[in-house]
Parts: structure tokens; C-alpha cells; sequence
């Protein structure tokens, strides 16, 4: 079964803040992470994986209505928002997230990495992704949580970003 993407602001069944079209001409900015998505054949699911991403976190104010099925639009008084629209920062944060999880993700079985190396399971060695030689090429990919939380950090939740200032 074929995912569609639906990103109507304000739609009860959106299920993403950018089409597919949209993410091929964010990741063509990116030479590190372009040749990944080209290869990748259920981009839809990806697009849509990386949207619910995003909605898992915690945002000031609340949806701009209440039917809708996604958090953004959001109703909240603020100089970065157009009511009743999308804003392009949380389409860059859904790229951002997409590569995030791509990166972290085992392609054969579809399970995050392990965050430690060399994890033994029975027979098997599984090897994160931050032990492979080329861990600047990653980091200059982008797709880092802090690219995604810099993105968002309008919309983020008070008592989130006093969690973190905490630390």
C-alpha cells in the first residue's frame, strides 16, 4: 500500500508539512545527503516517518484548529507565525528530522542503530553508525537534533526548553 501525502494546513487528514517534491529540493542543497534520498524508494514514507517525528514534541499554543490532524498550524501571537499557515521553518525541521532518522536507521531491519558499538546478539555484530569512518561526513549532512530543536525553538514548549537549560 502507497502512502499519499496530504499536506493541507489546517487538513483532519494531513499527514505531512511538505510534499515529496518539496523535500527533493531541500536535500538538492545537500550534495552529503542528496544521493541517499534519490536511492530511497518509499520516499512517501520517509516524508510522513519524519512528519509524525516532529508532532511527538511539545509546542507553545495550540492547533490553529482543532480538527486538524498535525500541530502546525498553531494558534500562538508571535512575529515567525502566519495564521493558518505552515511556516517554512517546520518544513526545514521535517527535512532536518528525515535525515536525522535515516541516518539512524538500519536499512535491513528498520531499527534504530544501536547507540553503543559493536553490540553482539548471539552471532551478529551490529555496528553503529557513529563508529564508520566517516563520522564529519555525517555531521556535515545535517540532521542533527539540535538542527531540528534550532529550527523549532519559536514553538518548543516552555517547560521543554527550561529542561533543557537545566542541563
Amino acid at each position: 500500500m502507497s502512502i499519499i501525502i496530504v499536506t493541507t494546513a489546517q487538513g483532519s487528514t494531513s499527514n505531512s508539512y511538505l510534499t515529496t517534491a518539496e523535500a527533493t529540493s531541500y536535500f538538492e542543497q545537500n550534495p552529503l545527503f542528496y544521493s541517499v534520498w534519490d536511492a530511497i524508494s518509499n520516499k512517501n514514507t520517509w516524508v510522513t516517518f519524519s512528519a509524525k517525528a516532529i508532532d511527538r514534541l511539545s509546542f507553545r499554543g495550540v492547533r490553529y484548529l482543532s480538527t486538524q490532524s498535525m500541530e502546525f498550524p498553531r494558534d500562538i501571537n508571535d512575529d515567525y507565525t502566519t495564521a493558518g499557515e505552515v511556516p517554512q521553518a517546520v518544513k526545514d525541521a521535517q527535512c532536518e528530522m528525515l535525515i536525522y532518522l535515516k541516518i539512524h536507521t538500519d536499512n535491513g531491519t528498520m531499527k534504530p542503530h544501536p547507540l553503543l558499538s559493536s553490540v553482539t546478539n548471539d552471532t551478529a555484530v551490529t555496528t553503529s553508525y557513529f563508529d564508520k569512518d566517516n563520522t564529519m561526513e555525517y555531521t556535515a549532512m545535517g540532521g542533527t537534533k539540535q538542527s531540528v530543536e534550532n529550527l523549532l525553538k519559536t514553538w518548543i514548549g516552555a517547560s521543554y526548553t527550561a529542561r533543557l537549560r537545566r542541563i
